[in-house]
């Protein structure tokens, strides 16, 4: 499981060996200030992510990549079993992070300041 924690004015995503290689990606960070909006709830909306540009998934399983929607870049990193935090960025390398965690609500508490 990723770890995705609030650290020096950041948001970090810490991704283990097999989300490195299924995901495509290395760790990634954020600044707070790009931060536009975060929520949290129970289920991904695979809908909402579009096609995959990289990435693993085995459906109702992993979702782990990059994706885009109408021009949205999406970084998704979900297994089973989580809940999901997502949060609007902007000025970032991705406009959505799909985010799959076990407590998504202390996460948009330290997020939406």
């Amino acid at each position: 499981m990723a770890k995705v924690f609030v650290e020096d004015n950041e948001l970090k995503v810490v991704l283990g060996f097999w989300e490195h290689l299924g995901g495509f990606s290395g760790d990634l960070s954020f600044p707070l200030e790009s931060v536009v909006s975060a929520k949290a709830t129970d289920k991904l909306d695979l809908n909402s992510l579009g096609i995959r540009f990289g990435g693993t998934g085995l459906p109702g399983i992993a979702v782990l990549g990059h994706f885009r929607k109408k021009g949205t870049r999406i970084f998704c990193n979900w297994t089973k079993g989580q809940r999901v935090l997502t949060v609007e960025l902007k000025n970032s390398k991705f406009d959505r992070l799909e985010l799959g965690c076990s407590d998504p609500e202390e996460l948009v508490k330290a997020l939406v300041r």
